[in-house]
């Protein structure tokens, strides 16, 4: 499923058993080390983050819904 979206969105970040990393795309290596850093704060173990060529997040895994904003945050900043 990760192969799909690839082809679908222009950036992927996947967490794997806690450690994030960017399977798709380009963002600065300071937006995976925030990124990493609220998967801890959130224990989020399992998850990816899409962002389709309309710079729109997708969430899923275990992100909880109330942290999402905070990860586009991050993710805006960068």
């Amino acid at each position: 499923m990760l192969w799909l979206k690839k082809l679908l969105n222009s950036t992927v970040i996947v967490v794997r058993s806690g450690i994030c990393h960017l399977a798709n795309g380009r963002i600065p290596r300071s937006a995976i080390h925030d990124i990493q850093q609220l998967c801890d704060d959130f224990n989020v173990h399992s998850a990816s983050i899409c962002i389709d060529r309309r710079d729109r997040c997708h969430f899923a895994g275990s992100i909880p819904r109330e942290a999402q904003q905070r990860f586009r945050n991050v993710l805006a900043s960068h």
